[in-house]
Protein backbone atom coordinates (compact mmCIF):
# COMPACT_ATOMS: atom_id res chain seq x y z
CA UNK A 1 0.00 0.00 0.00
CA UNK A 2 0.96 3.66 0.24
CA UNK A 3 -0.19 7.23 0.35
CA UNK A 4 -0.51 9.70 -2.55
CA UNK A 5 0.33 7.03 -5.11
CA UNK A 6 3.72 6.24 -3.48
CA UNK A 7 4.56 2.53 -3.65
CA UNK A 8 6.13 1.92 -0.25
CA UNK A 9 6.64 -1.77 -0.99
CA UNK A 10 8.94 -0.88 -3.87
CA UNK A 11 10.75 1.91 -2.02
CA UNK A 12 12.38 0.94 1.30
CA UNK A 13 13.11 4.54 2.24
CA UNK A 14 9.48 5.53 1.78
CA UNK A 15 8.42 2.39 3.64
CA UNK A 16 10.52 3.50 6.59
CA UNK A 17 8.85 6.90 6.47
CA UNK A 18 5.44 5.24 6.51
CA UNK A 19 6.17 3.70 9.91
CA UNK A 20 6.25 7.16 11.47
CA UNK A 21 2.80 8.00 12.91
CA UNK A 22 3.47 11.71 12.45
CA UNK A 23 4.41 11.41 8.79
CA UNK A 24 1.56 9.02 8.14
CA UNK A 25 -0.88 11.48 9.67
CA UNK A 26 0.58 14.24 7.53
CA UNK A 27 0.12 12.21 4.34
CA UNK A 28 -3.45 11.42 5.31
CA UNK A 29 -4.18 15.07 6.09
CA UNK A 30 -2.85 16.09 2.69
CA UNK A 31 -4.82 13.55 0.73
CA UNK A 32 -8.12 13.43 2.64
CA UNK A 33 -11.10 14.94 0.87
CA UNK A 34 -14.57 15.48 2.23
CA UNK A 35 -17.82 14.56 0.57
CA UNK A 36 -18.96 18.15 0.33
CA UNK A 37 -15.95 18.99 -1.89
CA UNK A 38 -15.11 22.07 0.15
CA UNK A 39 -11.87 22.50 2.12
CA UNK A 40 -10.89 25.33 4.42
CA UNK A 41 -7.17 26.17 4.42
CA UNK A 42 -5.08 25.23 7.44
CA UNK A 43 -3.74 28.76 7.60
CA UNK A 44 -4.26 32.15 6.03
CA UNK A 45 -2.22 33.12 2.97
CA UNK A 46 1.06 34.84 3.71
CA UNK A 47 -0.05 38.05 2.01
CA UNK A 48 -2.40 39.34 -0.63
CA UNK A 49 -1.11 40.53 -3.98
CA UNK A 50 -3.25 41.49 -6.91
CA UNK A 51 -2.39 41.10 -10.58
CA UNK A 52 -1.94 44.85 -10.89
CA UNK A 53 0.67 44.82 -8.12
CA UNK A 54 2.84 42.28 -9.88
CA UNK A 55 2.77 43.74 -13.36
CA UNK A 56 5.09 46.56 -14.32
CA UNK A 57 4.53 49.05 -17.19
CA UNK A 58 4.13 47.44 -20.59
CA UNK A 59 2.52 44.43 -18.90
CA UNK A 60 5.81 42.80 -17.99
CA UNK A 61 6.32 41.13 -14.65
CA UNK A 62 8.43 42.95 -12.10
CA UNK A 63 10.40 41.33 -9.32
CA UNK A 64 8.60 40.58 -6.08
CA UNK A 65 9.36 42.69 -2.95
CA UNK A 66 12.89 43.07 -1.68
CA UNK A 67 12.14 40.71 1.21
CA UNK A 68 12.61 37.91 -1.30
CA UNK A 69 15.94 36.13 -0.68
CA UNK A 70 18.58 36.49 -3.31
CA UNK A 71 19.10 33.50 -5.55
CA UNK A 72 22.20 32.31 -3.68
CA UNK A 73 20.56 32.55 -0.27
CA UNK A 74 17.43 30.83 -1.50
CA UNK A 75 19.32 27.95 -3.06
CA UNK A 76 21.20 27.52 0.20
CA UNK A 77 17.97 27.40 2.20
CA UNK A 78 15.76 25.14 0.14
CA UNK A 79 15.54 21.62 1.50
CA UNK A 80 14.32 18.26 0.35
CA UNK A 81 11.02 17.63 2.09
CA UNK A 82 10.21 14.21 0.70
CA UNK A 83 12.86 12.10 2.39
CA UNK A 84 12.78 13.29 6.00
CA UNK A 85 15.42 15.99 5.44
CA UNK A 86 17.90 13.62 3.78
CA UNK A 87 19.37 14.22 0.35
CA UNK A 88 17.30 12.93 -2.57
CA UNK A 89 18.44 9.65 -4.00
CA UNK A 90 19.77 9.89 -7.53
CA UNK A 91 18.42 7.08 -9.64
CA UNK A 92 18.93 6.18 -13.26
CA UNK A 93 16.36 7.95 -15.39
CA UNK A 94 15.56 8.22 -19.05
CA UNK A 95 13.93 11.50 -20.05
CA UNK A 96 11.03 11.07 -22.44
CA UNK A 97 11.04 14.07 -24.75
CA UNK A 98 7.63 15.52 -25.55
CA UNK A 99 6.13 15.28 -28.98
CA UNK A 100 6.21 18.59 -30.84
CA UNK A 101 3.07 19.76 -32.61
CA UNK A 102 2.12 22.95 -34.42
CA UNK A 103 -1.31 24.51 -34.62
CA UNK A 104 -2.06 27.36 -36.98
CA UNK A 105 -4.09 30.08 -35.30
CA UNK A 106 -6.89 31.83 -37.13
CA UNK A 107 -4.54 34.66 -38.13
CA UNK A 108 -1.97 32.17 -39.43
CA UNK A 109 0.45 32.41 -36.51
CA UNK A 110 2.01 29.04 -35.54
CA UNK A 111 1.41 27.88 -31.96
CA UNK A 112 3.79 25.29 -30.48
CA UNK A 113 2.08 22.49 -28.56
CA UNK A 114 4.03 19.92 -26.53
CA UNK A 115 2.45 16.53 -25.94
CA UNK A 116 3.06 13.43 -23.82
CA UNK A 117 1.13 10.33 -22.88
CA UNK A 118 -0.52 7.28 -24.41
CA UNK A 119 -2.18 7.79 -27.78
CA UNK A 120 -5.57 6.78 -26.43
CA UNK A 121 -5.09 8.53 -23.08
CA UNK A 122 -7.60 10.90 -21.48
CA UNK A 123 -6.86 14.26 -23.15
CA UNK A 124 -5.93 17.30 -21.03
CA UNK A 125 -4.88 20.77 -22.16
CA UNK A 126 -2.35 22.40 -19.79
CA UNK A 127 -2.00 26.20 -19.78
CA UNK A 128 1.11 27.76 -18.23
CA UNK A 129 1.36 31.08 -16.41
CA UNK A 130 2.39 34.65 -17.08
CA UNK A 131 6.19 34.45 -17.22
CA UNK A 132 7.34 30.88 -17.85
CA UNK A 133 6.24 28.60 -20.67
CA UNK A 134 5.11 25.00 -20.82
CA UNK A 135 8.43 23.16 -20.64
CA UNK A 136 9.65 24.55 -17.28
CA UNK A 137 6.12 24.67 -15.84
CA UNK A 138 4.61 21.35 -16.92
CA UNK A 139 7.58 19.21 -17.98
CA UNK A 140 10.39 20.13 -15.60
CA UNK A 141 13.16 17.55 -15.72
CA UNK A 142 15.59 17.18 -12.80
CA UNK A 143 18.76 15.23 -13.56
CA UNK A 144 18.74 11.71 -12.15
CA UNK A 145 15.03 11.70 -11.32
CA UNK A 146 12.16 10.11 -13.18
CA UNK A 147 9.63 12.81 -14.02
CA UNK A 148 6.70 10.76 -12.72
CA UNK A 149 8.46 9.50 -9.59
CA UNK A 150 7.96 10.90 -6.09
CA UNK A 151 10.93 13.26 -6.38
CA UNK A 152 10.21 14.06 -10.02
CA UNK A 153 8.81 17.38 -11.16
CA UNK A 154 7.18 16.73 -14.54
CA UNK A 155 3.41 16.99 -14.41
CA UNK A 156 3.24 15.71 -17.98
CA UNK A 157 5.18 12.58 -17.03
CA UNK A 158 3.07 12.10 -13.90
CA UNK A 159 -0.17 12.36 -15.85
CA UNK A 160 1.13 10.16 -18.68
CA UNK A 161 1.91 7.44 -16.13
CA UNK A 162 -1.71 7.66 -14.99
CA UNK A 163 -3.12 7.23 -18.50
CA UNK A 164 -3.58 10.87 -19.50
CA UNK A 165 -2.57 12.40 -22.82
CA UNK A 166 -1.37 15.95 -22.15
CA UNK A 167 -1.14 18.87 -24.56
CA UNK A 168 0.77 21.93 -23.35
CA UNK A 169 0.75 24.95 -25.70
CA UNK A 170 3.06 27.94 -25.40
CA UNK A 171 1.42 31.37 -25.52
CA UNK A 172 2.74 33.82 -28.12
CA UNK A 173 6.20 35.13 -27.31
CA UNK A 174 6.89 32.30 -24.88
CA UNK A 175 8.75 28.99 -25.12
CA UNK A 176 8.49 27.49 -28.58
CA UNK A 177 5.90 29.99 -29.90
CA UNK A 178 7.39 33.07 -31.51
CA UNK A 179 6.13 36.60 -31.05
CA UNK A 180 3.78 37.99 -33.63
CA UNK A 181 3.99 41.53 -35.01
CA UNK A 182 4.42 43.91 -33.26
CA UNK A 183 5.15 41.45 -30.43
CA UNK A 184 2.64 41.99 -27.63
CA UNK A 185 0.82 39.12 -25.91
CA UNK A 186 -2.80 39.78 -24.91
CA UNK A 187 -5.39 37.85 -22.88
CA UNK A 188 -7.97 37.68 -25.67
CA UNK A 189 -5.37 36.55 -28.19
CA UNK A 190 -4.21 33.78 -25.86
CA UNK A 191 -7.77 32.59 -25.25
CA UNK A 192 -8.51 32.64 -29.00
CA UNK A 193 -5.31 30.72 -29.73
CA UNK A 194 -6.26 28.06 -27.18
CA UNK A 195 -9.66 27.72 -28.81
CA UNK A 196 -7.86 27.15 -32.12
CA UNK A 197 -5.75 24.45 -30.45
CA UNK A 198 -8.89 22.73 -29.16
CA UNK A 199 -10.53 22.91 -32.59
CA UNK A 200 -7.48 21.33 -34.19
CA UNK A 201 -7.54 18.58 -31.57
CA UNK A 202 -11.20 17.99 -32.40
CA UNK A 203 -10.30 17.62 -36.09
CA UNK A 204 -7.89 14.90 -35.03
CA UNK A 205 -10.63 13.09 -33.12
CA UNK A 206 -9.69 14.44 -29.68
CA UNK A 207 -12.94 15.99 -28.55
CA UNK A 208 -13.62 18.12 -25.48
CA UNK A 209 -10.48 17.57 -23.41
CA UNK A 210 -10.18 18.68 -19.82
CA UNK A 211 -8.42 22.04 -19.36
CA UNK A 212 -6.06 22.92 -16.50
CA UNK A 213 -4.81 26.49 -16.22
CA UNK A 214 -2.24 27.66 -13.68
CA UNK A 215 -1.69 31.21 -12.36
CA UNK A 216 -2.35 33.67 -15.21
CA UNK A 217 -3.00 30.62 -17.36
CA UNK A 218 -5.98 29.97 -15.09
CA UNK A 219 -7.61 33.27 -16.00
CA UNK A 220 -6.87 32.61 -19.67
CA UNK A 221 -8.54 29.21 -19.19
CA UNK A 222 -11.49 30.96 -17.59
CA UNK A 223 -11.86 33.29 -20.58
CA UNK A 224 -11.64 30.23 -22.82
CA UNK A 225 -14.37 28.46 -20.85
CA UNK A 226 -16.59 31.54 -20.83
CA UNK A 227 -16.30 31.97 -24.60
CA UNK A 228 -16.22 28.32 -25.73
CA UNK A 229 -17.79 25.95 -23.18
CA UNK A 230 -18.62 23.57 -26.03
CA UNK A 231 -14.90 22.80 -26.45
CA UNK A 232 -14.20 21.77 -22.85
CA UNK A 233 -15.14 18.80 -20.69
CA UNK A 234 -13.97 19.71 -17.17
CA UNK A 235 -12.03 22.79 -16.07
CA UNK A 236 -9.38 23.20 -13.35
CA UNK A 237 -8.56 26.75 -12.23
CA UNK A 238 -5.32 26.21 -10.35
CA UNK A 239 -3.61 29.03 -8.44
CA UNK A 240 -5.81 31.52 -10.29
CA UNK A 241 -4.90 35.20 -9.90
CA UNK A 242 -8.58 36.15 -10.28
CA UNK A 243 -9.48 39.08 -8.04
CA UNK A 244 -13.09 40.29 -8.13
CA UNK A 245 -12.08 43.65 -6.65
CA UNK A 246 -9.50 44.47 -9.32
CA UNK A 247 -10.09 46.04 -12.70
CA UNK A 248 -7.34 46.77 -15.19
CA UNK A 249 -7.06 50.03 -17.11
CA UNK A 250 -6.60 50.03 -20.85
CA UNK A 251 -2.99 50.31 -21.99
CA UNK A 252 -1.69 53.87 -21.90
CA UNK A 253 1.21 53.13 -24.22
CA UNK A 254 1.55 52.50 -27.95
CA UNK A 255 0.78 48.85 -28.61
CA UNK A 256 1.33 49.31 -32.33
CA UNK A 257 5.05 49.74 -31.69
CA UNK A 258 7.38 46.89 -30.82
CA UNK A 259 7.68 46.25 -27.08
CA UNK A 260 10.96 46.88 -25.25
CA UNK A 261 13.39 43.99 -24.87
CA UNK A 262 13.56 42.86 -21.25
CA UNK A 263 15.58 39.84 -20.20
CA UNK A 264 14.37 37.33 -17.66
CA UNK A 265 16.74 36.53 -14.79
CA UNK A 266 17.57 33.52 -12.68
CA UNK A 267 16.55 35.50 -9.62
CA UNK A 268 13.16 36.08 -11.22
CA UNK A 269 12.79 32.34 -11.78
CA UNK A 270 13.18 31.81 -8.02
CA UNK A 271 10.44 34.22 -6.97
CA UNK A 272 7.63 31.69 -6.63
CA UNK A 273 9.32 29.82 -3.76
CA UNK A 274 7.69 31.81 -0.95
CA UNK A 275 7.45 28.99 1.62
CA UNK A 276 10.95 27.85 2.67
CA UNK A 277 11.75 24.16 2.48
CA UNK A 278 9.28 23.05 -0.18
CA UNK A 279 11.74 22.60 -3.02
CA UNK A 280 15.30 21.27 -2.90
CA UNK A 281 18.26 23.07 -4.41
CA UNK A 282 18.69 20.68 -7.35
CA UNK A 283 15.06 21.01 -8.44
CA UNK A 284 15.10 24.79 -7.97
CA UNK A 285 18.25 25.07 -10.06
CA UNK A 286 16.73 22.83 -12.76
CA UNK A 287 13.67 25.07 -12.90
CA UNK A 288 15.77 28.21 -13.21
CA UNK A 289 17.97 26.68 -15.89
CA UNK A 290 14.93 25.58 -17.91
CA UNK A 291 13.39 29.04 -17.60
CA UNK A 292 16.56 30.64 -18.94
CA UNK A 293 16.61 28.22 -21.88
CA UNK A 294 12.97 28.57 -22.90
CA UNK A 295 12.16 32.12 -21.85
CA UNK A 296 15.38 34.14 -21.90
CA UNK A 297 13.41 37.22 -22.98
CA UNK A 298 10.48 38.32 -20.85
CA UNK A 299 7.12 38.13 -22.58
CA UNK A 300 5.44 41.49 -23.25
CA UNK A 301 1.86 41.49 -21.99
CA UNK A 302 -0.55 44.25 -22.97
CA UNK A 303 -4.30 44.90 -22.94
CA UNK A 304 -4.64 43.41 -19.47
CA UNK A 305 -7.98 45.20 -19.25
CA UNK A 306 -9.32 42.29 -21.31
CA UNK A 307 -9.25 40.31 -18.07
CA UNK A 308 -12.06 42.61 -16.85
CA UNK A 309 -14.38 40.31 -18.80
CA UNK A 310 -13.77 37.54 -16.27
CA UNK A 311 -17.12 36.54 -14.78
CA UNK A 312 -17.39 33.28 -12.80
CA UNK A 313 -21.14 33.12 -13.45
CA UNK A 314 -20.38 32.63 -17.16
CA UNK A 315 -18.37 29.47 -16.47
CA UNK A 316 -20.90 26.69 -16.98
CA UNK A 317 -18.62 23.66 -17.35
CA UNK A 318 -17.75 21.51 -14.30
CA UNK A 319 -14.96 23.36 -12.49
CA UNK A 320 -12.40 22.72 -9.77
CA UNK A 321 -10.77 25.66 -7.99
CA UNK A 322 -7.53 24.57 -6.32
CA UNK A 323 -4.63 26.50 -4.79
CA UNK A 324 -1.92 26.40 -2.13
CA UNK A 325 -2.85 27.84 1.26
CA UNK A 326 0.36 29.89 1.36
CA UNK A 327 0.04 31.29 -2.18
CA UNK A 328 1.01 34.99 -2.12
CA UNK A 329 -0.65 35.63 -5.50
CA UNK A 330 -4.19 34.98 -4.29
CA UNK A 331 -6.28 34.64 -1.16
CA UNK A 332 -8.91 32.30 0.22
CA UNK A 333 -11.42 35.16 -0.06
CA UNK A 334 -10.80 35.49 -3.80
CA UNK A 335 -10.77 31.74 -4.39
CA UNK A 336 -13.99 31.27 -2.42
CA UNK A 337 -15.63 34.10 -4.39
CA UNK A 338 -14.56 32.46 -7.64
CA UNK A 339 -15.88 29.08 -6.48
CA UNK A 340 -19.19 30.35 -5.04
CA UNK A 341 -20.09 32.39 -8.12
CA UNK A 342 -19.40 29.77 -10.77
CA UNK A 343 -22.30 29.22 -13.14
CA UNK A 344 -22.28 25.47 -12.53
CA UNK A 345 -23.36 23.32 -9.60
CA UNK A 346 -20.77 20.73 -10.57
CA UNK A 347 -17.89 22.43 -8.80
CA UNK A 348 -15.31 21.87 -6.08
CA UNK A 349 -12.83 23.90 -4.05
CA UNK A 350 -9.60 22.39 -2.78
CA UNK A 351 -6.94 24.03 -0.65
CA UNK A 352 -3.53 22.35 -0.48
CA UNK A 353 -2.02 23.02 2.97
CA UNK A 354 1.62 23.96 3.55
CA UNK A 355 2.09 24.98 -0.11
CA UNK A 356 2.47 28.20 -2.09
CA UNK A 357 2.02 29.00 -5.80
CA UNK A 358 3.65 26.16 -7.83
CA UNK A 359 2.20 23.27 -5.80
CA UNK A 360 2.74 20.85 -8.68
CA UNK A 361 6.53 21.20 -8.49
CA UNK A 362 6.95 19.99 -4.89
CA UNK A 363 7.27 16.24 -4.21
CA UNK A 364 4.87 15.85 -1.30
CA UNK A 365 2.49 18.67 -2.15
CA UNK A 366 2.11 17.68 -5.79
CA UNK A 367 0.80 14.29 -4.64
CA UNK A 368 -2.02 15.99 -2.73
CA UNK A 369 -2.62 18.36 -5.67
CA UNK A 370 -2.73 15.50 -8.17
CA UNK A 371 -5.10 13.40 -6.05
CA UNK A 372 -7.50 16.37 -5.91
CA UNK A 373 -7.22 17.07 -9.63
CA UNK A 374 -7.47 13.44 -10.70
CA UNK A 375 -10.45 12.82 -8.45
CA UNK A 376 -12.26 15.77 -10.02
CA UNK A 377 -11.38 14.86 -13.61
CA UNK A 378 -12.69 11.36 -13.01
CA UNK A 379 -16.06 12.92 -12.20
Amino acid sequence: GGFCGVDFAADPKMAKMATSPLLSALFLALTWSSSDAFHMPLGAPLSLRSASQICAPHGTCSRLPSMRPRREALLARVQVVACAASDPEVVASSVVQPEERWVQAEDGHPIKVWSKGPKDGIPVLLLHGRTWSARPVWDLQVEGREGAAYLGASTMDLMAAEGYKTFAPDFRGMGGTSRDTPGWTTPDRCAADMADVLRQMSKEGINKPHVIGWSQGAVVAQLLAQNHPELIDRLVLYGSIFDPKETQDAANFDTTAAPPHVDNTMEGAMEDWSVPGLIDAQAAQAFGDACMVWDARKVSWSNLHEFNALDPSKVVVPTLVVYGAGDVYNSFTNQEHLFSNLGTHDRALRTIPLADHPVHLYPRERQAWWQSVKGFLCG
